[in-house]
């Protein structure tokens, strides 16, 4: 319903052969909802999560469905080739489908008479960006705020939404036993935990009472000098900038995840 609806949305504001680009799963259905009004836009899609194996996907209710409007576009990237051969292998498997190589190593499928781009577009580091970042003011009093928390100590730093899948529980318990068995380390660690805040509901605030919980026991045992949890609606890119400049190392522990999204 939810597709149709910003299927129907965008139809409304298109123009004839227009380039549209529909971002993650949640959205896989508006190609379909789109094509069906006999447009000739070109329709890309990109993956920025996981796609399942096929035999996660023949469990899926109306798992057909949403494989068919994913190839009526004309482009479907992933981040990395595992996750396009999830897909390659579910349309094999389903549809009979194979795909091929063509001219310079282009991964296709032909489906209804059209090929169909597969492209697997890995995520790479922009020097002169980040000497851009490094350079205005919000960075350098970002990067003096962190320092003034971490207390120059070596700091496990992380960011993650407040969900089981990112792992924030896991986390915080491997860190109160890695503090119990090594005393000896107490007085040079802490973890920074930022927790992106954008919406509240009945399970979120559930885990993040969960959360504290274990928060509070790691305060009472070791001191509030440990660790130090703070929220979030957003993170601007000096911020995250500042926070990954800190002597550290990133813990991160989200769960069947490609890609560090919240970063």
């Amino acid at each position: 319903m939810v597709n149709t609806k910003f299927g129907h949305t965008i139809y409304k504001v298109m123009h004839e052969n227009d380039l549209i680009m529909i971002n993650d799963v949640n959205l896989m259905l508006i190609p379909s909802s789109l094509l069906s009004k006999n447009t000739n836009s070109r329709v890309g899609i990109y993956f920025h999560m996981a796609f399942p194996s096929s035999d996660v996907i023949k469990i899926l209710p109306g798992h057909q469905e949403f494989l068919k409007s994913i190839l009526l576009c004309d482009v479907i990237g992933f981040h990395v080739f595992q996750f396009a051969r999830n897909f390659l292998t579910a349309c094999k498997r389903i549809f009979g489908i194979f795909y091929e190589i063509k001219f310079k190593g282009i991964t296709t499928l032909n489906y209804l008479g059209r090929y169909i781009i597969i492209r697997i577009m890995h995520a790479g580091i922009d020097i002169d960006y980040i000497k851009s970042i490094i350079q205005i003011k919000e960075y350098n009093f970002n990067l003096e705020r962190f320092k003034n928390i971490s207390k120059n100590k070596f700091c496990l730093v992380s960011v993650d939404n407040p969900q089981d899948a990112s792992g924030i529980l896991f986390k915080l318990i491997a860190y109160k036993r890695f503090l119990d068995r090594f005393p000896e380390v107490r007085n040079g660690i802490i973890l920074l935990q930022i927790i992106k805040k954008d919406f509240i509901d009945p399970k979120t605030e559930k885990y993040l009472s969960e959360i504290y919980t274990v928060l509070n026991e790691i305060i009472a045992d070791y001191g509030p000098d440990v660790i130090n949890i703070s929220e979030v609606k957003k993170m601007t890119v000096p911020e995250r900038f500042a926070l990954f400049s800190l002597p550290c190392a990133l813990f991160y522990l989200q769960i069947r995840e490609g890609n560090c999204m919240v970063f």
